[in-house]
């Protein structure tokens, strides 16, 4: 397993490497037959190109850390895992301890990670240098490489997801932490006031795990304080922050996620100019203050909500601002001028009502856009969009309500896009060769298309997964030809009312593994063509005629075509 890590390393020198570390199994008696132990070791290893006399001394020095665990097994364990993070560059034992915010078996959102670093000081951006998320993925692809973390990727974009730690890794880094003075974690109810003053006096960074914890940072210990970690917060924290952010005016980093503020929060808030990173994600508040446009110097704003908010026109002068997460509603007073924010990332959540779709045009560094339910003319969503050129993932939803239909063929700039989602009414499709070149997801609702889809979305090569739902398609026939749709892994046939037969071609989507039909009340049976794909592991089917499911049971007339799929599942 050990050499396997290793692989990517074309200066080991294999003679002495095999003397070194497998003539006895010394090595792999210290990982204590844990395969986490030996993959962080092979991953250690896997930086070194030395000759056989160096390899023994790397041998020898590895050895003399580990034996210090005085035979404990469960120790050199710990020490093989603790020579990797002693074996990282300064920046990565950073971006490392980090991960000590965040509680047990916690599944890390990569972005909120990334802006974390940046917010740190980890990592800068700016016009001339890669973006924050480009960075942050090639740190985090590291600690993967080195097995300290273990990350999930997006399989349509291939871009990492979410990320966690195994437990024993997470012990490491909680003990560097403590131990460096990093950071200091502060559980209700078990954490008392006495033991917090005492460790917030050395540590400048504070994670919040569960309870009303947080009435403990109006301590004026905490003044000195950079970074406040909220997580699972059960009470009302109005009263509580007012005193926490009269105290805490030196924060760069104040994540609030999920906390409840009774719907507002103190504008003492706007006191805290030092922020770079500002979440208050589903934090119930209806009204934000008009004290947040002195945050100049936040990199990452989230604000999203389910309910309605009131936002004040904050952000004129928020110009270093990355990523902007806007409420999913906002009142009808909210009128927000975003035109200065040049050096967004990611944009969320903009709408016609509350914003004006001609701000970005000068956004040219955005990779992340969504844009809300809003009325648009294709003219001036075209003009609006042709120089987002860097886009990687973009959805867009219009007023469905509308009969005027769109022309989306402005999508062809954005050149770099990868997840495309258009919930919007349009005649018809480009063609193909009017699409980005790699383009892996699309999505499409509501489109009310009376031409099939699929003989042009089948010759984009780079597609994985396809999702048409909603009436996208409203004719009676749909096709899928022999040597369509190479790539693709995902299939969504969602309330699609009017369609009434589905063929599929042999040689069509070979490599298939999900197929969801869900609603398509006029579809009389399942393709006979799905017979012939073999890769397909995963069959549903939901709010369909109770009939499907009696033929294509074990015995059904229908079960040939789908009995070589390991899991059929019917949903009413």
């Amino acid at each position: 397993m050990i050499e396997e890590e290793m692989k990517g390393n074309n200066g080991l020198c294999s003679k002495g490497f095999r003397s070194c570390f497998f003539s006895n199994g010394t090595m792999v008696t210290y990982c204590g037959g844990l395969p986490l132990a030996v993959k962080v070791l092979g991953g250690l290893l896997a930086n070194k190109k030395y000759t056989v006399e160096e390899w023994k001394r790397v041998y020898d020095n590895i050895q003399t850390q580990i034996i210090r665990s005085d035979d404990n097994k469960q120790d050199s364990v710990y020490r093989v895992l603790y020579l990797s993070y002693e074996d990282l560059p300064m920046h990565l034992k950073h971006c490392f301890l980090c991960l000590a915010y965040f509680p047990e078996n916690y599944k890390i959102r990569v972005n909120r990670l990334y802006y974390l670093w940046a917010a740190e000081g980890i990592i800068t951006s700016s016009c001339d240098e890669p973006t924050i998320q480009e960075s942050g993925e090639e740190y985090l692809e590291e600690l993967v490489r080195r097995n300290m973390v273990i990350a999930e990727k997006d399989f349509t974009s291939w871009r990492w997801d979410s990320c966690q730690m195994h437990d024993m890794m997470r012990g490491v880094c909680l003990y560097e932490a403590k131990k460096e003075n990093f950071l200091q974690v502060i559980k209700a109810p078990t954490t008392s006031t006495s033991t917090v003053n005492a460790h917030t006096r050395r540590s400048r960074r504070l994670a919040v795990h569960g309870g009303n914890a947080l009435n403990m940072l109006g301590c004026k210990s905490n003044k000195k304080a950079r970074s406040v970690l909220c997580f699972e917060s059960d009470s009302n924290l109005l009263k509580q922050s007012a005193q926490g952010f009269q105290n805490l005016q030196l924060l760069r980093v104040l994540d609030l996620s999920l906390a409840r503020f009774g719907g507002r929060i103190p504008s003492g808030i706007g006191k805290l100019i030092h922020l770079r990173f500002l979440s208050l994600y589903m934090t119930n508040i209806s009204h934000l203050p008009s004290s947040l446009r002195n945050l100049k110097l936040l990199l990452y704003l989230n604000l999203f909500s389910e309910c309605p908010v009131h936002v004040p026109n904050i952000f004129k002068e928020m110009v270093e601002l990355r990523y902007l997460w806007l409420p999913f509603s906002m009142d009808d007073k909210t009128k927000l001028e975003l035109s200065n924010l040049v050096n967004l990332e990611f944009l969320c959540g903009l709408n016609s009502e509350n914003c004006s779709i001609t701000d970005l045009r000068g956004m040219t560094r955005l990779r992340t856009l969504v844009v809300l339910e809003g009325k648009y003319t294709s003219e001036i969503l075209a003009s609006s969009l042709r120089e987002l050129r860097n886009l990687e993932r973009f959805h867009l939803s219009t007023n469905i309500q509308s009969d005027e239909a769109y022309e989306v063929d402005f999508i062809w700039n954005f050149i770099h896009l990868r997840d495309l989602d258009m919930w919007m009414h349009m005649t018809r499709l480009p063609e193909h060769s009017r699409f980005p070149p790699n383009l892996a997801s699309i999505s499409l609702r509501e489109c009310r298309m009376e031409e099939d889809p699929l003989p042009i979305l089948e010759k984009l090569l780079h597609l994985q997964s396809v999702e048409l739902s909603y009436s996208a398609f409203v004719g009676r026939k749909m096709v899928c030809s022999k040597g369509g749709f190479p790539q693709l892994r995902e299939l969504i046939l969602m309330v699609l009312k009017e369609l009434e037969e589905w063929v599929i071609e042999e040689g069509s989507m070979p490599c298939l593994r999900t197929l969801h039909i869900e609603v398509c009340d006029k579809l009389k049976e399942i393709p006979e063509g799905l017979k012939y794909i073999i890769s397909l592991k995963e069959l549903e089917i939901s709010g369909m005629d109770k009939e499907w499911n009696e033929k294509l049971v074990s015995g059904g007339e229908s079960y040939y075509k789908v009995q070589h799929i390991p899991s059929v599942q019917f949903n009413y």
